[in-house]
């Protein structure tokens, strides 16, 4: 029982500090080299097809992806701050 419990104080501890790191991060605003190299990224990746559930929104996420655990829905990659990566 005791080693369940350290895994799941590890597991707790690193979402913690992956947190407190992505909000260290999230007050610097992107260079113009890394915008470009998101957007190469998300070419190459494919990112559209699964992000993409209304054309005229595009990475607003929403599409239905079936699975043999059910249906999921895709998240949003906009910097929108209320729905998206933004906030």
């Amino acid at each position: 029982m005791k080693a369940r419990q350290w895994g799941t104080r590890a597991i707790l501890a690193g979402v913690v500090l992956c947190t407190a790191f992505s909000f260290a991060e999230a007050a610097a605003e992107p260079s113009k080299e890394t915008v470009a190299r998101g957007m190469a990224l998300t070419d190459a990746g494919n990112c559209a097809s699964c992000h993409t559930a209304d054309p005229q929104k595009p990475f607003a996420g929403g599409k239905r992806i079936d699975t043999p655990f059910g249906g999921v829905f895709s998240v949003n990659l906009t910097p929108d701050r209320d729905t998206g990566l933004g906030g």
